[in-house]
């Protein structure tokens, strides 16, 4: 039975999908700058354990990542601006307690709702993230304004729901106008310090 997060998976570079959520005992540890190399990983599920520390800014190379769960965990520090260069990111979810995710009918954080998540600083634009539709950041402690492009080129906005939980941060500014041009928008910005539109 795994106790701590597992580094010998650095090590597994054609590895695709890595499943270590909800452990039972719950997974300690930090991801380390060595997640960089796993340059073929398309899905990383590690939501409900214990997992410390920031979020490796070496996040930002796996190019062809789809999905980014780390929710209800431990996690402290800034949201790496290297996140942007995921293009192929479809679900970004780094929100603390629980939530259901959209059409994939799990729910993250089931195993404990009171966690220490404490993301800090403001969100990146996600601009360069044309796939991007699910985005779960909610119960942090978020700061700043949405930025001006936030999600401006996204290749959903005309085709599918695009979901966005920020809510109980700490946002102030206003609401991008990038995000007018959204045909079907589902934004919960509850608990914030938002005022207007940008």
């Amino acid at each position: 039975k795994l106790a701590q997060f597992p580094t010998e998976v650095y090590a597994l570079t054609q590895l695709e999908r890595l499943y270590v959520n909800t452990n039972t005992d719950s997974l300690t540890g930090s991801l380390a700058a060595e997640i960089g190399q796993l340059k073929n990983l398309q899905e990383l599920y590690a939501y409900g354990n214990r997992l410390t520390g920031s979020l490796p800014t070496q996040l930002g190379l796996l190019n062809k990542l789809q999905v980014l769960s780390l929710s209800s965990n431990w996690l402290t520090g800034p949201l790496p601006t290297e996140l942007n260069n995921l293009v192929n990111l479809q679900v970004l979810s780094l929100h603390g307690g629980s939530q259901l995710i959209g059409n994939a009918g799990a729910a993250e954080g089931d195993a404990d709702d009171s966690t220490g998540m404490a993301l800090t600083g403001p969100i990146p634009s996600f601009a360069n993230a044309p796939k991007l539709s699910k985005i779960f950041l909610s119960d942090n402690q978020l700061t700043g304004s949405l930025p001006h492009d936030f999600l401006k080129y996204n290749a959903l906005k005309h085709e599918e729901m695009i979901l966005i939980n920020l809510q109980n941060n700490q946002l102030t500014g206003g609401i991008p106008v990038s995000l007018w041009n959204f045909d079907a928008l589902h934004i919960n910005l509850v608990n914030n310090l938002l005022t207007t539109e940008i």
